[in-house]
């Protein structure tokens, strides 16, 4: 079972990965509908280090959401 953080980038990098950063909370927030309690309580090291992996600027995006939420 994937963890809420590999699950979130995996979301991001299927479905929004042409989106900037400004795109993606918007799309985080109301498109996804996902709760802005949830997604500050997400391991933002674990993000970053799966960001790292895939080499994706909205995944290391989604990390810079979340720090300013």
């Amino acid at each position: 079972m994937a963890s809420p953080e590999k699950a979130l980038a995996d979301w991001v990098f299927i479905t929004s990965r042409h989106l900037d950063k400004k795109q993606l909370q918007q799309d985080l927030l109301e498109s996804k509908r996902i709760d802005r309690d949830t997604l500050q309580h997400l391991n933002k090291s674990l993000l970053s280090q799966i960001a790292a992996s895939c080499r994706s600027k909205s995944v290391g995006y989604s990390i810079d959401i979340i720090g300013t939420l």
